[in-house]
């Protein structure tokens, strides 16, 4: 099972770098240096496998910070 953790978290660090490198993804959806953090915090929790599960986490974190 620790395998499959390690195969995730590469995974999930795969996708956020390759988004987060793409300055002109970073641009258009208006991510700060901040949210990236929480981020790639995110990505070693658990499985991110597409841009789809990056935009979904960064939308609960918009929508936990309005709360503040």
């Amino acid at each position: 099972m620790a395998m499959q953790n390690d195969k995730s978290r590469k995974a999930s660090t795969t996708v956020i770098e390759r988004l987060f490198a793409d300055k002109t993804w970073t641009a258009n959806y208006r991510v700060t240096k901040d949210e990236i953090e929480s981020l790639s915090n995110v990505a070693m929790m658990g499985e991110v496998q597409s841009e789809r599960d990056v935009l979904f986490i960064l939308n609960q974190i918009r929508r936990a910070r309005l709360r503040w």
